[in-house]
C-alpha cells in the first residue's frame, strides 16, 4: 500500500500505473494498493506518523523532504543506500537531488519530482543601479550582491523579496529560507 494526497495524480495512479505495476510484479506476488491519506500536509503528516507509530503505515509513503531527518531519527525509514548503490540510474541523479534525500551519510528516500524557483527582476531597476540588464547570477552571493547594489543606488526600491509570512505556511520555508540555506 502507498498513500498519496495530491488528487491530480490519483486517476493516473489508479487507472494506469498501479494496474501496470501489478501486472509486472504478479509473478513475484507483489501487489500495490493505493490508500488516500488526508490533505493538507499537516493532516497527512499527522496521520502518517500515527500510522507509523502504530505499525499500521503503508510500505511506501510520499513524504516531504524536510521530514526525512525526523523520520530517520524515529526509525521509521529504511536505509536505501545498498539498493541505490546497485541501481545504475542512481548515477544519473544530480548531486543536489541525491543530497536532498541523504541524511547522516545514508539515502533514506527517493525524490519523485522537484520544481524550480525562478528569479524575476526589473530591468529598469537594474539599469538605474548600473547592473547589466542581461544579468545571470551563478550563486546566491551574486543575487545578494545585486540586492546590495540596488539598495545603495536606487532609493525607495525593495532590492529583494521572496515568500515570507504566516499566510504562505510551508512556502515560507521552501521558497524563502531553503534556497539560502541549501544554496
Amino acid at each position: 500500500m502507498f498513500p498519496g494526497w495530491w488528487g491530480g495524480w490519483t486517476d493516473k495512479q489508479n487507472n494506469y500505473f498501479i494496474p501496470e505495476f501489478n501486472k509486472m510484479m504478479a509473478e513475484k506476488g507483489i501487489k500495490l494498493e493505493y490508500v488516500e491519506y488526508p490533505a493538507p500536509d499537516a493532516t497527512y503528516k499527522e496521520k502518517m506518523v500515527l500510522d507509523l507509530a502504530a505499525g499500521e503505515a503503508p510500505d511506501l509513503l510520499f513524504i516531504d523532504l524536510p521530514w526525512v531527518g525526523e523520520l530517520v531519527d524515529a526509525e521509521y525509514l529504511a536505509d536505501l543506500t545498498p539498493k541505490v548503490n546497485q541501481w545504475n540510474e542512481w548515477d544519473q541523479w544530480s548531486p543536489a537531488v541525491k543530497g536532498a534525500v541523504t541524511f547522516m551519510g545514508k539515502v533514506w528516500a527517493l525524490q519523485e519530482d522537484t520544481d524550480t524557483r525562478p528569479i524575476i527582476y526589473r530591468k529598469d531597476v537594474f539599469a538605474k543601479a548600473g547592473i547589466p540588464v542581461l544579468w545571470q547570477p551563478k550563486s546566491w552571493d551574486d543575487l545578494l550582491e545585486a540586492a546590495r547594489t540596488i539598495k545603495e543606488k536606487v532609493p525607495g526600491v525593495a532590492p529583494f523579496t521572496t515568500h515570507f509570512g504566516t499566510t504562505c505556511v510551508e512556502c515560507t520555508t521552501m521558497n524563502g529560507f531553503y534556497p539560502f540555506l541549501i544554496g
